[in-house]
Order: structure tokens, then C-alpha cells, then sequence
């Protein structure tokens, strides 16, 4: 949490090892750490648009949710 307050990017992570990159829906990009940041090192439930591009993968989030 404290690397991720200082800025380093957090990233969501599949149970199979998939890296999926938060983006904002618009440029400029904006971090989504501050969304994310109540979630750190918790399951979730990611609700939103995914981007692939080149071998990586983003996502737009639409919600985010503590997963029951």
C-alpha cells in the first residue's frame, strides 16, 4: 500500500496469472491507484472494457468489488 501511495502502479492480477493494467477512459491517462488502493492484496470482482494491445492487457473499470 505504501509503494502504491508513492505511486508505483497497481495492476490486477488472475487466479491463472493474467496481468490486466487499470486505465481511465480518456486520455490523459490517469493512475487508478486511488480507486484501487482499498483493495490491495484482496479478491475482487472487475467489472469493465478490456484492451489488448501488443501481449498486454488493460482494463477500464467500470466497478470493483469486494468478491464474495
Amino acid at each position: 500500500v505504501a509503494c502504491a501511495k508513492a505511486g508505483s502502479p497497481l495492476v490486477i492480477l488472475t487466479e491463472d496469472g493474467t496481468i490486466y493494467w487499470p486505465i481511465s477512459v480518456a486520455p490523459p491517462a490517469k493512475g487508478q491507484n486511488d480507486r484501487l488502493i482499498p483493495f490491495a492484496g484482496k479478491r475482487v470482482s472487475v467489472q469493465g472494457k478490456i484492451y489488448l494491445r501488443g501481449g498486454s492487457r488493460a482494463v477500464v473499470i467500470a466497478s470493483i468489488a469486494p468478491e464474495k
